[in-house]
């Protein structure tokens, strides 16, 4: 009987683990799914207006879509890097965000993404804003991010800092 009892805690053991291990790769999976979506559409591309930059320490940078082509139009009016613009947008099309290191706001601060840190990037097409992030600190995992309007921390790759930290003279042609 001894036998048997341990036989049956053994199968119990086992059928224990292995349930819980099924249930949380389905929770990580679903987790992965529920993921925001930060790439740029190609066809999205040609519908882009107006792109904004604010990085924490530094006075926002507005570039502008217009008849000529892409000028920046804060904090002066000067014409845009035609190629330094299309560079980033390409660049935005393989912008992907890969996990979420927490899904709460309580960790901004931690990482860079609160309001008053990180760069913030707004991309407009007309009166909508595809994207509307704040990129924070790079770390191990990779680049952090918050999505404005949506709690939480992510990992992102395809973010390239030098696209996004630049100044005035740094979008000037």
């Amino acid at each position: 009987y001894a036998a048997l009892a341990v036989l049956a805690a053994l199968g119990g053991a086992f059928y224990f683990t292995n349930s819980k291990a099924k249930v949380e790769k389905e929770s990580h999976v679903a987790a992965k799914t529920d993921l925001p979506n930060l790439t740029l559409l190609p066809e999205v591309v040609e519908r882009v207006t107006k792109l904004e930059f604010k990085a924490a320490d530094k006075e926002a940078v507005v570039l502008e879509k217009g008849a000529d082509g892409w000028e920046i139009t804060a904090p002066l009016k000067v014409k845009a890097n035609a190629a330094d613009v299309k560079t980033l947008l390409e660049g935005l099309q393989k912008l992907k965000v890969l996990d979420a290191i927490d899904r709460t706001a309580t960790v901004y601060e931690k990482y860079d993404v609160a309001d008053n840190k990180g760069t913030r990037f707004t991309l407009s097409t007309g009166n909508d804003k595809p994207i509307d992030v704040i990129f924070g600190q790079m770390g191990s995992r990779g680049q952090t991010v918050r999505v404005m309007g949506r709690d939480g921390v992510y990992v992102a790759e395809g973010y390239q800092a030098s696209s996004f930290n630049k100044d005035v003279k740094g979008w000037r042609d």
